[in-house]
């Protein structure tokens, strides 16, 4: 039977997340066999990236705000959960994969690596299509993915009912499927909230959840046959962005790049209340409800 000093014992201890064959080279003197049963021994359980979650560890992370509320906002947009096994999330933004996977790894102790998908060439619609080289950061605990794929998938991906809109969940929806459209020649401001895996009554009660949530009046909008996507215009826009809060990663500056984009207040010529509006540039003259009752005036 192998001697273990307690020197060896804390080097085993405080490295945790390597694997059993890593630990050999720190522990020169111990087989893998060796490592497995002092482990069991000491009742202690290794944080390698495909390790078990400990009763403990699930409770922690199914109470953790941030962690839920990441992975809403991860489900609203680009992520996926494979089987009931783990979630995954894919983008061409390395630093934003990045940034989650070190936060997966922060909160659990792991150590799970990013995967590089190469460019491909794809068919989209009968249209041949090059796909750009992507990233890919997992998080894999079935206990807690088992639940939400009953949540998130029926006969296709479904939005829940019981969500809530926070910030954070907003956040990382528009970064995953969300864009930013301006033409300051026309004066147009519009985020786009691509929705096309959900049907209407989903597109319909995310729009409700947002204006509850921060007060804004969305639209749909028919992308294709069946699928919509939702629209923010105007001042709305600047609600938003400001619930939302900052940009996570730098490559996703440009989302929230409003140009000279900003709020203005003025005196209604009409009524002298004061009103505020968004515009690239300063040019109303009345309210909403004057202009409104103008046009009644004249109908």
């Amino acid at each position: 039977m192998c001697e273990w000093t307690l020197e060896d014992i804390l080097v085993l201890k405080s490295n945790l997340h390597l694997t059993n064959k890593q630990l050999t080279l720190i522990l020169p003197n111990k087989s893998i066999g060796d490592i497995k049963y002092k482990c069991k021994l000491l009742g202690i359980q290794k944080k390698t990236p495909f390790c078990k979650f400990n009763p403990n560890e699930i409770e922690t992370l199914t109470t953790n705000k941030e962690f839920n509320e990441r992975i809403t906002g991860h489900l609203l947009g680009d992520g996926s959960l494979h089987s009931d096994i783990s979630f995954a999330l894919r983008n061409t933004k390395k630093d934003y994969v990045v940034e989650l996977q070190s936060f997966f790894n922060s909160i659990t102790g792991r150590k799970n690596k990013i995967s590089t998908i190469p460019s491909y060439i794809t068919s989209i619609n009968g249209i041949s299509t090059k796909c750009k080289e992507s990233y890919r950061c997992t998080f894999s605990c079935t206990p807690i993915f088992r639940l939400l794929k009953e949540l998130w998938y029926k006969e296709r991906k479904i939005v829940p009912r019981t969500i809530n809109l926070t910030p954070l969940v907003c956040n990382r929806w528009y970064c995953d499927d969300g864009n930013l459209y301006i033409d300051q020649k026309k004066g147009i401001l519009r985020i786009t909230l691509h929705t096309d895996a959900f049907i209407l009554p989903d597109v319909e009660f995310l729009i409700s959840l947002l204006t509850i949530s921060i007060g804004i009046y969305p639209k749909k909008k028919l992308k294709r046959t069946d699928q919509y996507v939702i629209t923010i215009t105007g001042k709305d826009v600047l609600l938003f962005l400001d619930y939302i809060k900052t940009c996570p990663v730098p490559s996703f500056g440009y989302k929230w790049d409003l140009k000279t984009y900003t709020k203005y207040h003025a005196n209604c010529s009409s009524c002298k209340q004061m009103f505020q509006y968004g515009a690239f540039a300063p040019y109303r003259k009345r309210c909403d409800q004057c202009i409104q009752t103008h046009k009644d005036g004249h109908n």
